[in-house]
């Protein structure tokens, strides 16, 4: 049996010691390779869980259960061991390119300092990989984007940009955080196909947080609903999404089709 690259038991958040549970008693895995896509309404709970699983939750959120991350303990774990977790064995692309990345610094600064941040390159060794991991995105020129910042990118761009950062360390687990929030149809294709190219070539597995059934259904293998906090369904993608038998997945999938049908 496949031991899982990341694992959560009986994983709870609470507000405080004793406050509301905005994630109550969640279980899932993720086996290497795989893909997991967390779905569920806004306010479901589904980016608490992924910004738990990554260590990130701010004070006074509260983590309890179990969180593994390939055989590494994150609830309770130091701060330096968090760091060399994040990165090296996941990374994180997050919905808002330009809030993620730093206005007043070049994209080739922010990739070089993340590339020698993991690896033991020069600066010059560095810059030649970043300009590598732009061109394997699909980046144009990106010797000369190195040079640019991030409000003189498009948004497919800028979300290439995250993706090459979050590759950086070369993960075995990337956590996508609604990563199509900012971008039009066209672009959320071609975010799709970029992630599944990158997990192909990188044998990555991929935890996908969103409510876009589109993408779901174009990356995840298995997904788990989430509503109110709790997973109320769960199972491979084609099925839930075709014929869900929770009210939180019937309520996304009618709302997609109704899209569909207007577009």
């Amino acid at each position: 049996m496949t031991t899982p690259l990341v694992s959560a038991r009986g994983l709870t958040v609470r507000l405080g010691e004793d406050g509301p549970a905005l994630v109550d008693d969640l279980e899932l895995e993720l086996a290497p390779g795989g893909s997991l896509a967390l779905v569920g309404p806004s306010g479901a709970g589904k980016s608490t869980i992924a910004h738990a699983l990554l260590g990130l939750l701010p004070h006074p959120l509260r983590v309890t259960g179990s969180i593994r991350i390939d055989g590494v303990e994150v609830v309770g774990a130091d701060p330096a061991r968090l760091r060399n977790l994040r990165g090296r064995r996941i990374g994180l692309v997050s919905q808002e390119p330009l809030a993620a990345l730093d206005p007043v610094r070049t994209i080739g600064g922010q990739l070089v300092e993340c590339l020698r941040a993991h690896h033991a390159l020069s600066a010059a060794q560095a810059r030649e990989r970043a300009v590598a991991a732009l061109d394997e995105l699909g980046v144009a020129d990106p010797r000369a984007r190195l040079r640019s910042y991030a409000f003189e990118l498009s948004g497919g761009e800028r979300q290439r940009v995250l993706v090459a950062l979050a590759l950086a360390g070369d993960p075995a687990v990337l956590v996508a955080d609604e990563p199509s929030s900012a971008l039009d149809p066209p672009r959320r294709d071609d975010l799709a196909r970029l992630l599944v190219d990158a997990r192909r070539r990188r044998g990555l597995a991929l935890l996908l947080v969103s409510h876009d059934l589109h993408l779901v259904r174009a990356l995840a293998d298995e997904v788990v609903v989430v509503d109110g906090g709790r997973a109320v369904e769960r199972g491979p993608a084609s099925l839930v999404l075709a014929s869900p038998t929770s009210a939180a997945a019937a309520r996304l999938v009618a709302a997609a089709r109704r899209r569909e049908r207007v577009s």
